[in-house]
């Protein structure tokens, strides 16, 4: 595992090789930013969008470009919107700025100006014929000898085989058809310069246009005037997609309503749209229009908040930043543009379009790389590339047992706030709400929190008893944020995420609850250890809560992706409970990448148990203890040791994977099975925690020591999910 998560045709790239994501398609050396220290050397001008356009992968391998010399750009003399060289490039490099397009010869390294079309006629006053009024130019595109543009006002369009220019815009009808030549393309746009709308005019759905796509489609009809299959466009408006077909005909694809669509790309006759609500949606091009809320012939990949059936997910909290499409239905986006960490980064999806469960995704972040995630993930954890060591104290971290809780709440400044005097009381090594006063009397005791970030989120922690009076406990951020905390007798867990400013921490007893505190916790929940359930909008988010200081390595000498542990009793990762991970009887999959130094003695791997369950329908994944590195399961179908097949070798990694498909339990080593039997149990589980690197069934507080940690071993891309991946899919997650 040096610089790439998994293995084979599998692999993900990691954040050193993001650069040659975008253009892994691409003949030659295509370097976007020395493009772009070129462009800024010639004029001057501000590019809004770079597309490189190589007419080798042109139906005809570019072979067009030899038999346009009677065209009217071919024999167009030198001029300021025009260079000396007459053949269309081999590789032209296309910009826009506001009010142009100029296009470059890429086939020569210094990157002359080969062409240049104009909104004003001399790129000073006056509206051209191809322009035609205003509008500011965004995205271009190219293939077959047609160029695209968009404005924020329909597209301009440059046909270069048959000599003629076009436009897309939203009237139905009207004079659209610009007269002439690709010469003409700076003509002054007179009264005279438009004729009626002919086939070459797009009407629009909406002609507030924020991207545009192109491509050949299979089976495309051949366009006479070209001898070439008539590409066939996208663009994408405020009001949905509009695609012209090769045809020549359109359809519109949209929503019923919060139909924005930022980004369009195509996969062969499928549309891919990156829309207002947060989710890409896929569609095949419709034979006519066609909406929805969304439609169910559409593939919906929603954002955190926002997944549809079972789906992938994608990096985000609203509309994606970017979006390109790779191969083999795999397309990538860009997180958003937000002041969160955990929203920004790549999101790579991997579709399976026979099953769009099946399909799989990769968030890469500048500080994480998670690997395949498959269908509906829940967690996806361990995946850090950076070097620090996760440590529990330091973060917020307020802890007391029964001989030191008054002393803690001494040396970590726990105060009561003025008016609160005598409310709050340690006695027996317990705090107590003793003395309550009024209804809404307000009983403050406060806290500043160390190292506070906005958007961070913490874990607090804490045993109840002896509970009476009138409920709830609450906590305050900030004195403005605000929840109630669970007061019923016994251990509780809430997350929360603190998103104002400042570092003031409340506990509130303001209803006259009476009740005895004990081993009260606020600890840091860390983004990186982050993986919110994507159907959840609640704030206990998946994340993992250190314990002691867990350290972290290169997962290989010279690779970015970090290893977890060795573990002890002092330090590990533990989520208190968390109903996402509930799979009931339904299918799952749990997996991770393990790493021994040693194979004595019993060692957890990881466990989603109850304290003290030791049957029922627990998960207890671990190494046996006889010392040859066997693993063994302990769950509601008590496998217990695998055997021989499941060895894991000393110094190595493997890949460890739990599947369950149809009431029948898969178990992977490197991507081979190596044992399946009949599980129906029902894991839902309303007093387990999720534990990484030990077990949890000998634990009274789970955030306080770890049962038979990996005190031999390290762990990598812990990764959960509510979907089981397919027979030909499980061993490519690896």
């Amino acid at each position: 595992m040096p610089n790439l998560v998994g293995i084979g045709n599998s692999q993900v790239p990691t954040n050193a090789m993001l650069g040659d994501l975008a253009y892994q398609d691409s003949i030659g050396e295509i370097n976007i930013e020395k493009i772009k220290a070129k462009i800024s050397d010639k004029g001057g001008y501000s590019a809004n969008d770079i597309f490189v356009y190589d007419t080798r992968k042109d139906s005809d391998g570019g072979a067009w470009r030899h038999r346009t010399q009677h065209t009217s750009w071919y024999n167009e003399g030198v001029n300021k919107g025009r260079g000396a060289r007459k053949e269309f490039p081999v590789v032209a490099v296309l910009v826009t700025y506001n009010n142009g397009l100029r296009i470059h010869d890429g086939d020569d390294p210094n990157l002359p100006m080969w062409m240049e079309a104009w909104q004003y006629q001399n790129d000073s006053s006056g509206s051209t014929r191809w322009w035609g009024g205003s509008g500011t130019a965004n995205k271009v595109v190219a293939i077959n000898g047609m160029i695209v543009m968009g404005l924020t006002l329909g597209t301009r369009n440059l046909h270069f085989i048959n000599d003629r220019m076009s436009l897309s815009y939203s009237p139905a009808s009207g004079a659209y058809t610009q007269v002439g030549g690709v010469a003409n393309r700076n003509d002054a746009n007179t009264t005279s310069g438009w004729d009626r709308s002919d086939q070459y005019y797009t009407p629009l759905r909406d002609h507030t246009t924020n991207d545009v796509a192109i491509t050949v489609v299979p089976n495309s009809m051949i366009d006479v005037s070209t001898g070439l299959p008539n590409p066939t466009f996208a663009v994408a408006t405020d009001s949905g997609v509009t695609v012209r077909k090769s045809d020549f005909t359109a359809v519109d694809i949209y929503r019923s309503n919060d139909d924005d669509v930022h980004h369009v790309e195509f996969d062969g006759d499928r549309v891919i749209m990156a829309m207002e609500l947060g989710a890409v949606y896929v569609a095949t091009i419709p034979d006519a229009d066609q909406s929805g809320n969304p439609n169910s012939a559409w593939t919906v990949y929603g954002t955190f908040g926002a997944n549809a059936s079972n789906h992938p997910y994608i990096l985000g909290l609203s509309h994606p930043n970017s979006l390109a499409f790779m191969k083999d239905h795999t397309f990538v986006s860009g997180g958003t543009n937000n002041s969160l960490e955990r929203y920004k980064g790549l999101c790579i999806t991997s579709e399976d379009i026979n099953s769009s469960t099946n399909g799989m995704c990769a968030f890469i972040r500048k500080d994480s790389n998670t690997g395949w995630m498959h269908g509906n993930v829940k967690r996806a954890l361990l995946s850090s590339t950076d070097s620090t060591d996760i440590t529990g104290s330091g973060y917020g971290y307020v802890t007391g047992n029964d001989s030191t809780f008054g002393a803690a709440i001494t040396s970590l400044n726990w105060s009561e706030r003025s008016g609160s005097s005598g409310r709050w009381n340690v006695s027996g090594g317990k705090l107590n709400t003793g003395n309550p006063g009024p209804y809404d009397a307000g009983e403050y005791l406060d806290i500043t929190l160390p190292n506070y970030t906005a958007g961070q989120t913490h874990v607090i922690s804490y045993t109840l008893s002896s509970v009476s009076g009138y409920k709830p406990l609450r906590w305050r951020y900030n004195d403005g944020q605000m929840g109630d905390l669970p007061t019923s007798n016994g251990d509780h867990q809430y997350y929360v995420t603190l998103t104002e400013t400042g570092t003031l921490f409340s506990l509130l007893n303001d209803n006259n609850l009476v009740a005895s505190i004990d081993d009260f916790r606020i600890q840091l929940v860390s983004d990186e250890e982050r993986s919110r359930s994507n159907n959840s909008t609640s704030t206990r988010s998946g994340g993992m809560v250190a314990i002691g200081t867990v350290p972290k390595s290169p997962v290989a000498t010279g690779a970015e992706l970090m290893a977890y542990g060795p573990f002890s009793t002092g330090n590990g990762l533990v989520q208190a409970y968390d109903s996402a991970l509930d799979y009931g009887t339904g299918d799952f999959y749990y997996m991770i990448w393990v790493n021994l130094s040693g194979h004595s003695p019993l060692q957890g791997i990881w466990s989603r148990q109850g304290t003290y369950q030791t049957s029922g329908n627990r998960i207890q994944v671990q190494t046996v203890g006889s010392g040859n590195g066997e693993v063994a399961i302990y769950s509601g179908s008590n496998q217990s040791n695998f055997g021989t097949n499941s060895r894991l070798g000393i110094g190595v990694w493997h890949h460890l994977a739990m599947v369950r498909r149809s009431g029948t339990m898969y178990w992977y080593k490197d991507g081979v099975q190596f044992s399946s039997y009949s599980d129906t149990t029902n894991y839902t589980n309303t007093t387990a925690n999720l534990r990484l690197g030990g077990l949890s069934y000998q634990n009274n507080n789970i955030f306080t020591t770890v049962q038979y940690p990996m005190t031999q071993g390290k762990l990598a891309l812990f990764r959960t999910g509510s979907t089981a991946p397919s027979l030909n899919r499980a061993p490519l997650l690896s």
